[in-house]
């Protein structure tokens, strides 16, 4: 509501400290009606080894809006995280069965460039708690900031990401996108680092794209997180990539 009445780079316009901002209804919506299209893509995700299942791995943000949609999104791996747990074991990143392994990860390469506080995330401690099937090995210990700008940004003190460290933590996501060894990889991530990535493509919010990467990697891309984000200068709504 802030945003609508005051567009980003407005005069008047003040960042709302609106922190790690979660999806709307709307947004929920979005999401959860990808279920069924990424259903049918761990079902298709082919094998390197005929002697093996095929493995898929969903790469997302740290950012909890992007948490929110791959979890909406992937339900059948919060499901099987839950019926670990009810039966006493420990909740779990990763699920299986007869043709597919499927795994969720957090890359901190994947969050958003901060604009605003929206891009300032919570500590792993926290995101481990609320996403349980989610492995958040990557992000640092102790509860250090792993989002640009650290303590003073969490602290309300937000500053741009300088263009150049964006650019280079681009060139490094893909770098660790190529380098997984699973047979296919869904990024579930923001606007600004899916446009980036892809040579400038435009993502919609929830819009799911297939690309095929090197060495045989397929990339499949879905479009926006799901967050109602109003279109402001350069800054749009967030995306996923398959």
């Amino acid at each position: 509501m802030y945003l609508t009445k005051n567009p980003y780079g407005g005069r008047g316009f003040e960042d709302p400290l609106d922190f790690d901002t979660r999806l709307t209804p709307r947004g929920v919506e979005q999401a959860r009606s990808l279920s069924s299209r990424t259903a049918e893509l761990l079902k298709l995700t082919p094998s390197k080894s005929s002697s093996s299942p095929s493995s898929f791995a969903i790469v997302v943000s740290p950012l909890t809006r992007a948490l929110q949609t791959a979890s909406l999104a992937f339900p059948s791996l919060v499901d099987e995280s839950r019926r670990s747990s009810s039966r006493g074991g420990e909740a779990t990143a990763a699920t299986a069965n007869a043709t597919t392994t499927t795994t969720m990860v957090s890359l901190a390469l994947a969050r958003e460039r901060v604009w605003l506080s929206s891009e300032v995330g919570r500590p792993r401690s926290s995101l481990s708690s609320e996403f349980p099937h989610v492995c958040f090995a990557d992000l640092p210990p102790c509860d250090s900031p792993w989002w640009h700008g650290g303590a003073e940004a969490a602290a309300g003190r937000v500053r741009l990401e300088p263009a150049g460290a964006f650019r280079r933590r681009v060139a490094a996501l893909r770098e660790a996108l190529l380098s997984r060894p699973e047979d296919e990889i869904a990024l579930v991530s923001h606007a600004g680092v899916l446009e980036a990535l892809t040579g400038g493509r435009f993502f919609h919010n929830c819009e799911l794209v297939t690309l095929m990467g090197e060495e045989l990697l397929r990339v499949d891309i879905v479009g926006g997180d799901g967050v109602e984000e109003e279109e402001e200068d350069g800054v749009e709504g967030d995306g996923f990539l398959f």
